[in-house]
């Protein structure tokens, strides 16, 4: 209750919650949510944000309102594109970088959205269609990647004209 606006009114207000055994949590896995759990809840045990969990974790705490758990879920995946897009030797793989675009449509994360469209205009045009990547993504992302790969073809081109 001390981390999430939601928890508190769930036990403290008068909802039906409060007085229930179970409560049920419809379209969330046991297992995500007992992970959630372990990303913030209690000190000695807390789990780190990984690859695996940031999704989750993120949309979770979105919805359960802990601010500092998005925060570090929202760092996290910036940091791994900043990494990515200053190392070459650093190569996040397409399908994650489309849930991670997804993720940031979805949390309003312009910075990590720009940057996360710059990783995917790298990828091939096939390992884009192979990933579905219209699918996955808005129109305005889907577009957005493929003028950047337009550019970068066009920039090609240019140069191997002269």
């Amino acid at each position: 209750m001390d981390k999430s606006p939601m928890f508190k009114a769930m036990f403290e207000i008068d909802l039906s919650e409060k007085h229930k055994q179970r409560i049920p949590l419809p379209g969330k896995k046991y297992t995500d949510f007992v992970n959630f759990l372990y990303t913030f809840y209690n000190p000695e045990l807390v789990a780190p944000i990984t690859e695996k969990n940031v999704l989750v974790a993120g949309s979770l705490a979105d919805e359960y309102q802990i601010m500092d758990l998005k925060d570090k879920c929202e760092s996290f995946i910036l940091e791994n594109c900043k990494r990515a897009s200053e190392n070459r030797e650093i190569c996040i793989d397409i399908e994650t970088l489309l849930e991670y675009a997804s993720y940031a449509e979805n949390h309003n994360m312009p910075l990590a959205l720009s940057l996360i469209i710059k990783l995917c205009s790298k990828h091939s045009n096939e390992s884009l269609k192979k990933a579905n990547l219209e699918a996955k993504v808005s129109a305005d992302t889907h577009r957005k990647i493929l003028d950047i790969r337009c550019s970068l073809m066009e920039r090609k081109v240019a140069t191997i004209q002269l």
